[in-house]
């Protein structure tokens, strides 16, 4: 791993900022609600909005990374990023705000697919699934840390302020990527129809198994400031340091995930994480 800390950091730093930028609405949902006067189903529709596109770009998004490269269409990907960012922070109405975010999906659903492709360009196999964990770490780590931070950068520059400071993360890390990140070795691999996926029963399983746990972590994410605040009666500041560690948990177990799945069958060890997060899921309700 030594020898590929470089493309390592910039895969992680890339995660970061992408996913600094997707959640960045949520601990902001209040005071978002106020200034335009919008409902919580409204609000809802912000994080469905730039989910839709964010799912939408994975196909497409694998498709330009294996035909450009993750490191270039990751590039291009987080330019649109900032540029989402850029746009929320100046909005002047909800329907501003709910376009900006469908747009930032564009982004951020490509950087996601592209990073993960420049690691698989990058990494030696005997590297990947350990360095695949970090990568993952990282985004929850970006999730987490703008439910954290963002409600504090609100108290001090206002909401579009907040908004701002999550697109300088993303333009800071374009420019970081741009200078540092290595060019890996193409390599090419055998063409696969989109219809021969499609109709492959295991992807399916994968893609549920990650709607089970990386897509619930989000939709908690999204609302757990706002739960915290009407139940518990907490500020935003104290309910986003609270309900960030729904997600920065995932910092330490994603790499560990990782590791694990180089030393014991991957089958079982999705099974136990899938029953581990049922418990916690309803010992909290």
């Amino acid at each position: 791993m030594k020898h590929k800390r470089l493309e390592l950091a910039c895969a992680c730093a890339a995660a970061f900022a992408f996913s600094s930028n997707y959640t960045n609405h949520a601990p902001l949902a209040a005071l978002l609600m106020r200034q335009f006067s919008f409902t919580q189903a409204m609000a809802g529709l912000l994080t469905t909005g730039i989910f839709l596109t964010h799912a939408a770009m994975q196909i497409p998004g694998g498709h330009l990374a294996d035909r450009f490269g993750g490191r270039r269409v990751l590039a291009c990907a987080l330019a649109v990023v900032c540029a989402g960012n850029v746009g929320i922070a100046y909005a002047g109405s909800y329907g501003a705000l709910l376009f900006w975010k469908v747009f930032a999906g564009l982004g951020t659903g490509t950087c996601f697919v592209a990073g993960a492709r420049y690691l698989a360009q990058a990494m030696p196999p005997t590297l990947l699934a350990r360095a695949q964990g970090y990568y993952g770490g990282s985004v929850l780590l970006g999730s987490g840390f703008v439910i954290y931070a963002v409600p504090r950068a609100a108290d001090a520059v206002g909401w579009s302020g907040a908004f701002l400071m999550t697109a300088l993360i993303a333009i800071a890390v374009l420019v970081f990527w741009l200078a540092a990140a290595p060019a890996p070795q193409p390599a090419a691999h055998p063409p696969v129809t989109l219809l021969s996926l499609l109709g492959h029963g295991q992807l399916w399983l994968l893609g549920s198994v990650q709607m089970a746990s990386f897509g619930l972590v989000i939709v908690i994410g999204s609302w757990i400031t706002q739960l915290l605040r009407v139940q518990a009666g907490m500020s935003v500041a104290a309910a986003g340091g609270l309900g960030s560690l729904v997600l920065l948990i995932g910092i330490a177990s994603r790499p560990l995930g990782g590791a694990l799945a180089r030393e014991l069958p991957v089958r079982p060890l999705v099974g136990a994480s899938l029953s581990i997060r049922g418990t916690r899921v309803s010992s909290s309700s």
